[in-house]
């Protein structure tokens, strides 16, 4: 059976592959995780979003839960009709990090005008080179698998950007990639490991986007005179073609393993815990921990 490699990093790429059949996973010792349904309010309900969601009342340090209503994780919002920018709005939002390469941005700008944005630029180009050669060696499962091991280092800047905003408590923080499901798929991990949310709940969390992303919501039409400027502009055009990329793709290895283990098993090899990768790679001390504790438990 053939295995789609549909990219939240886009998503840009669409391929119909074998998986290599020599493919492991870094993380041998993750148990296999279930998505269990999401709780009803946490689901924000708009007409042309795509996994758009609450990240509160998940079990967290000290007996406390995370606080609704205060941090939500996205895809891309360059669909929203008018009534899903009143609703957002409502939300209380006082900032967005959008953690898209440069490319991405310009194809599908968000419609959330007048809310604080932040972003940090970079091109996708580079990661997008590796992951074809992936493909082409290895199969699927090993090309995703290289991405997100590459996750903890590449998007690190903004990681750190999106702490830095939670710590600024200016209101509700939405935070999105493309189909809020491997870049924002890690930072709702780390933000929710840091307020001290067990992993079998994070990965559950991570799974829920096999349900709740809407692929026709996450990019806007691409003129077809805009492919042959730059690759990763064709490789999106390319995308909105492919009917088979209409349905989200599953994120867990042949072994059962959610993806999302393999960010973890690098960020533990290489820092130790992801406190240590926390405090040594994104800047967040005890001071900031604390407070990041203080401002979103309850």
């Amino acid at each position: 059976m053939k295995h789609m490699l549909l990219i939240g990093l886009g998503p840009l790429l669409a391929c119909c592959v074998q998986p290599g059949a020599g493919a492991q996973s870094i993380a041998e010792a993750v148990p296999v995780a279930r998505a269990a349904p999401a709780a009803p309010e946490r689901i924000v309900p708009l007409e042309q979003a795509s996994n758009f969601r609450d990240i509160g009342g998940y079990a967290a340090a000290g007996g406390k839960h995370v606080r609704w209503g205060r941090i939500y994780r996205a895809g891309a919002q360059p669909m929203l009709t008018d009534r899903d920018v009143i609703a957002v709005r409502a939300l209380g939002i006082g900032n967005i990090v959008d953690l898209r390469s440069d490319e991405e941005r310009i194809l599908a700008p968000t419609r959330l005008d007048g809310i604080r944005y932040n972003a940090v630029g970079y091109s996708f180009a580079p990661l997008l080179e590796t992951i074809q050669t992936a493909l082409k060696k290895d199969g699927t499962e090993t090309a995703i698998k290289e991405m997100y091991a590459v996750l903890p280092t590449m998007i690190a800047p903004q990681v750190r950007l999106l702490f830095d905003r939670l710590l600024a408590n200016e209101g509700a923080t939405l935070f999105n990639c493309s189909a809020g499901q491997d870049r924002t798929g890690l930072a709702a991990a780390l933000v929710l490991s840091a307020l001290g949310v067990d992993r079998e709940t994070i990965y559950a969390d991570y799974l829920l986007s096999e349900r709740h992303r809407h692929t026709e919501w996450e990019v806007a039409p691409i003129p077809d005179a805009l492919a042959t400027v730059n690759p990763v502009y064709a490789y999106f055009a390319k995308y909105r073609k492919e009917p088979e990329t209409a349905k989200p793709p599953s994120l867990s290895a042949s072994d059962g393993r959610p993806y999302l283990a393999t960010s973890f098993a690098v960020i533990e090899k290489r820092w130790g815990s992801v406190p240590a990768y926390l405090e040594q790679e994104i800047g967040l001390n005890a001071v900031d921990l604390a407070r990041l504790r203080a401002l979103y438990l309850e």
